[in-house]
């Protein structure tokens, strides 16, 4: 079989051709360069600064042998997964009600930023993707506080990195600490539950246990009896 390849000449680059193109269009270039760069000046100028604010959280599991015997018929061997815990944590950040208490603490209601009313050369799109007008101040603020919101496991660790964005640095500082905080409340009355439960739990299984000696002492005082009267019956 035989290869035809293309002669040498035919691989080599004319950069004089090259250059005498470019030239015939140096004026064309240099105008869409100077358009594009004033398009993307005028745009950084109206588009407002972003700040970014970060909040980590350390997730352990919460279950021990008493919560665990306490909320389970039969306790699982292997328990929850770390990956299964953290994916649950991080919905549970982001979920509705944790979300609505940092709304009302920090009255994001009446920031224009999360309100809606905040002007913005991209206002009019985000109006397009906004929920209908029969959504209330606190669906537009839960929504924007979403759309601010970025929740993230740190790679191979028990560690979620909360960030929040904000065009204040303190109003994000705030918000990640906030959201932050709301979680750490939740886990603990879910501790607090658990170990209530757990409690409860064990005075059942005292007062059974208590329950059980008593059935045995009384089993032991009859047999003691009966074996007293067969005694004398005997002598």
């Amino acid at each position: 079989m035989t290869i035809e390849s293309a002669p040498a000449e035919d691989l080599r680059m004319d950069a004089a051709a090259l250059m005498g193109a470019l030239w015939a269009r140096a004026l064309r270039i240099v105008i869409v360069s100077v358009l594009l760069v004033v398009a993307t000046f005028v745009v950084l100028i109206f588009v407002p600064k972003q700040y970014e604010s970060v909040a980590s959280l350390l997730v352990e599991d919460r279950t021990s042998s008493f919560t665990q015997a306490a909320t389970q018929a039969t306790p699982s061997a292997g328990g929850i997964t770390i990956d299964a815990l953290m994916s649950s944590q991080i919905e549970l950040i982001k979920s509705r009600d944790p979300l609505l208490a940092v709304v009302d603490s920090l009255n994001l209601r009446s920031v224009p930023e999360f309100n809606g009313t905040a002007s913005s050369p991209f206002g009019f799109f985000g109006k397009l993707l906004r929920r209908p007008g029969s959504a209330t101040p606190e669906d537009i603020a839960l929504d924007n506080l979403s759309d601010h919101l970025t929740v993230i496991r740190e790679r191979d660790s028990a560690l979620i990195s909360v960030t929040v964005r904000s065009t204040d640095p303190q109003l994000a500082a705030q918000l990640a600490n906030a959201i932050a905080k709301a979680d750490v409340a939740r886990r603990a009355e879910l501790s607090l539950s658990d170990t209530a439960d757990a409690s409860q739990w064990l005075q059942q299984q005292i007062t059974g246990m208590q329950q059980r000696v008593k059935d045995a002492e009384t089993r032991v005082a009859e047999f003691k009896v009966a074996n007293d009267l067969y005694t004398g019956a005997n002598s």
